[in-house]
């Protein structure tokens, strides 16, 4: 775990100067023409650096044992922004090939591989190479572009402006998480045409058990679909379309933004009459406010990770991720009688 790296929270997506990074690069790019050398006689496993311990595990799982993939966030907090250290420049400037979650996620990640691993490549599974617009939901993949992505609209046929949970966190889309694996095969079988194979071979399995994971989890909640929680805010957007739940009630419009009087007083008067089951929160949204509406309330305060960061990063990450969620959906239903 890198301590050394800084993460912002609550202002929105600070990116770090291209000034900063070009600095690292230079030194970092320097520092590899030496330590190259000493690499070369080893046996050559991919070295893949991604933004989060969820893509590192769907890398692992293709990978095998010809792919190091590790992630750049990883701790328990929130993930829009990270302040780059000389550790986590060296570590894109190593990496054979860069993997960023969500362009809207980590547009920092995009804007440092390239200039600190221009050579690599650079998969995006989510949205385009440069920070894209919110409202370009149904461009789909730019083939031939060096950051290519998923940008396909929902799979409910909504167009336009999308939520921004959708761009945030679109694994929660387990139809969308289970088109990743094949993605990411096909930029490791680019880098180790020996390997292909094996990489797609892994990935059709790991699509597979997303694939069943999410039928298991369709009929597990299907008796709860009309339990509506009070939110702190939409971050569950693309799991509560995909499983048809009722939309829950948010306190805010956005993660950076703080809760409307108004949506508090009336998440009191739904949390009182029983309209509302529960509070859902991230663990980086925890306060005395929704301690305080559930103390008055008697409801439960349920908290959700939507992007594993607090879980173990092995291979079965994705899948408990899901799993918690449906989880904490579940346990909200039974607050709610």
């Amino acid at each position: 775990m890198d301590h050394a790296a800084t993460l912002q929270e609550g202002k929105g997506t600070r990116r770090p100067s291209r000034a900063l990074v070009r600095v690292l690069a230079l030194l970092f790019l320097g520092v590899c023409g030496f330590v190259a050398p000493l690499r070369a006689g080893e046996p050559a496993a991919l070295e893949v650096v991604t933004d989060l311990p969820l893509t590192a595990a769907l890398v692992a799982s293709v990978g095998g044992a010809e792919v190091k993939a590790g992630a750049l966030i990883d701790r328990p907090v929130s993930p829009h922004d990270l302040a780059l250290t000389p550790s986590l420049a060296g570590r894109i400037a190593r990496a054979d090939l860069v993997v960023v979650t969500s362009a809207w996620l980590s547009p920092w990640l995009i804007e440092a591989a390239s200039d600190l691993a221009p050579g690599a490549p650079l998969l995006v599974l989510f949205g385009r190479g440069a920070r894209p617009s919110p409202s370009d939901s149904a461009a789909g993949e730019k083939s031939g572009s060096r950051a290519a992505g998923d940008t396909a609209a929902p799979s409910s046929g909504a167009t336009g402006r999308l939520p921004e949970a959708e761009l945030m966190h679109p694994w929660l889309d387990p139809e969308r998480l289970a088109r990743w694996p094949a993605r990411i095969a096909a930029a490791l079988g680019a880098a180790r045409p020996d390997a292909r194979e094996a990489f797609a071979k892994r990935a059709a399995e790991l699509s597979s058990r997303i694939a069943a994971q999410d039928r298991s989890i369709a009929t597990a909640l299907a008796p709860y679909r009309r339990v509506r929680p009070v939110m702190s805010h939409d971050f569950l957007a693309p799991f509560v379309r995909h499983y048809g739940l009722a939309p829950p009630y948010a306190l805010a419009g956005a993660d950076d933004l703080p809760p409307a009087p108004r949506r508090v007083a009336r998440a009191r008067q739904l949390l009182a009459s029983g309209a509302a089951s529960c509070l859902l929160v991230t663990p980086w949204d925890v306060s005395a406010l929704f301690a305080r509406l559930a103390a008055e309330s008697g409801r439960p305060l349920i908290v959700v990770d939507p992007v594993g960061l607090a879980l173990p990063p092995d291979p079965e990450l994705p899948g408990r991720l899901l799993a918690g969620v449906a989880d904490a959906w579940r346990r909200c239903a039974g607050a709610g009688g």
